[in-house]
């Protein structure tokens, strides 16, 4: 059994892929006989960037009333284990390192361009000396800009390197080192594990099919949203929340992690601008469309590439209700897209469990 220590993104309180994919690492690498904890790392110069913005926009008070709606802090108490110690700064880190065998550095974009020197060098993992790993690292970007240099030199120190798409594999290449291109790890549990902690929710019927639109822009990021909204809600039950960092009135329901998990499932059909709802989408094979997000084209590879793989770029579309309400009456092949999945996901955790002694 080995002592782990994972660095990822760990504190929105609205971001259910970030929270879950967390959790999922953590929970399948427990399966494994290991100690695995998630680092408390959070710069404190970006906690109090991201306070401003909030009293910027005069959403203080509308997000701490998110927060206590979605109760991601009783999530964590109850499913996730976390370092004692809370690291806010990248010197704190370096002169008091978390003790492990093993760091791993993912999922989530936590290679994405960084000006703030202390969070890139913490998710480069430039600190203590326990062996390094990255799983499902995501670099939210086709190429590395002034920060060549630092990936260069910190991924040398590291004996694993999983990335989370295939432009981050090329990226790791073209520094010369080897990297593979693994599954993301919500996908490390399996259907029946996640149905195990999603709440007790029982849709109506009446006559009408239950559709779950989740998305992480709001209608003031992606001013189509309201347009699609109106025409799903002529011909569905619709439930609709978002993401979005400002926090908005438009959502009709602020669900748990579990609730949100039991949304997706017990949905006859899912519209999303999200990676990670997409991904449960597949993992409970619930009908699906994911829609490009307005506000975020250049992190659109994620989701590309992935769907590209296992055979289901057909579900990715415009931001556009004609062609979404066209799609929504299509279905996948499931047992070909599980077979491709099962496959990718098998390499993964080999890959994953072999560097981890």
């Amino acid at each position: 059994m080995s002592k782990i220590g994972v660095m990822t993104f760990w504190t929105s309180q609205f971001n259910y892929g970030q929270l879950l994919q967390g959790y999922a690492l953590q929970a399948y690498l427990k399966k494994q006989g290991h100690e695995v904890y998630i680092i408390r790392f959070d710069s404190i110069l970006s906690k109090i960037k991201e306070k401003c913005l909030l009293l910027f926009h005069g959403k203080f008070l509308a997000d701490i009333k998110q927060k206590k709606l979605r109760k991601f802090n009783d999530f964590r108490t109850m499913n996730i284990t976390y370092s004692n110690k809370r690291f806010g700064t990248y010197q704190a880190l370096k002169s008091n390192p978390p003790k492990a065998n093993y760091y791993i550095v993912g999922s989530d974009q936590v290679w994405a361009y960084m000006r703030n020197l202390e969070r890139r060098h913490g998710y480069l993992l430039k600190f203590g000396t326990a062996k390094k790993l990255a799983y499902a690292a995501s670099f939210g970007r086709d190429e590395l800009k002034d920060d060549k240099n630092d990936y260069y030199l910190a991924l040398k120190e590291f004996s694993f390197i999983g990335v989370r798409e295939e432009s981050g594999k090329e990226i790791v290449n073209s520094l010369g080192y080897n990297a593979t291109w693994v599954t993301d790890p919500v996908t490390l549990l399996t259907a029946k594990e996640w149905r195990s902690i999603k709440a007790d929710i029982h849709l109506p019927k009446n006559g009408k099919k239950n559709i779950f639109m989740y998305t992480l822009a709001n209608e003031s990021q992606n001013q189509l949203l309201p347009d699609i909204k109106k025409t799903l809600s002529r011909e569905f039950n619709m439930y609709y929340t978002n993401s979005s960092e400002v926090p908005d009135n438009k959502c009709t329901l602020y669900p748990s992690p579990n609730e949100w998990l039991a949304y997706i499932d017990n949905s006859d059909v899912v519209v999303t601008d999200s990676f990670h709802c997409t991904m449960f989408c597949i993992i409970f094979n619930v009908p699906f469309v994911t829609i490009e997000r307005e506000n975020g084209k250049g992190m659109s590879n994620r989701l590309t590439s992935m769907l590209n793989r296992i055979g289901l770029i057909d579900r990715y579309t415009p931001c556009n209700s004609t062609v979404i309400m066209n799609k929504i009456n299509e279905f996948p092949n499931w047992d070909n897209v599980n077979k491709t999945l099962t496959e990718w996901i098998q390499i993964s955790k080999q890959q994953l469990t072999q560097n981890i002694k």
